[in-house]
């Protein structure tokens, strides 16, 4: 469905598509529960993501995202497989170039959160239990100021 959802958002020729996802759980191994992952392949995007999440104070992590990360999901049986082989291990990589390969315009106008650390099944020290919002303010910032 999130493929499909990022055909028809490509059909409209916005100047951004945002998704928010998470796909693997790779980027949660890499860093835990206290840093959503925003990735994009283009350095604009990149760079806007970042200052939206430092005027909000969130905690965002950019994890590498290369054209290569493309070409990293071989299937015997299909054009594409949805994760990456023991070949390829750069999971939350992998998981956001295969998204990549649904949005018409992917190099200029896409960005990736990667939102495993949203939500939280028990409480700590700076979360309730439950979904944390993290990211929303972010978004909402990235989008006003851009």
């Amino acid at each position: 469905m999130l493929a499909d959802g990022l055909i028809d958002a490509s059909a409209q020729k916005p100047e951004l598509i945002i998704d928010a996802a998470t796909l693997t759980g790779a980027a949660k191994t890499a860093l835990g529960n206290d840093y959503t992952r925003c990735s994009a392949l283009t350095m604009r995007w990149r760079i806007a993501c970042w200052r939206a999440l430092r005027r909000k104070n969130e905690a965002f992590w950019r994890l590498p995202l290369a054209e290569f990360h493309r070409n990293q999901l071989p299937s015997n049986f299909a054009d594409l497989n949805n994760t990456g082989s023991a070949a390829y291990p750069a999971g939350a990589s992998t998981a956001a170039g295969f998204l990549s390969h649904f949005v018409e315009n992917y190099h200029q106008g896409w960005l990736h959160i990667d939102c495993s650390a949203t939500y939280r099944k028990s409480a700590v020290e700076q979360w309730s239990a439950g979904a944390t919002g993290l990211g929303v303010r972010t978004i909402a910032n990235l989008l006003t100021a851009e």
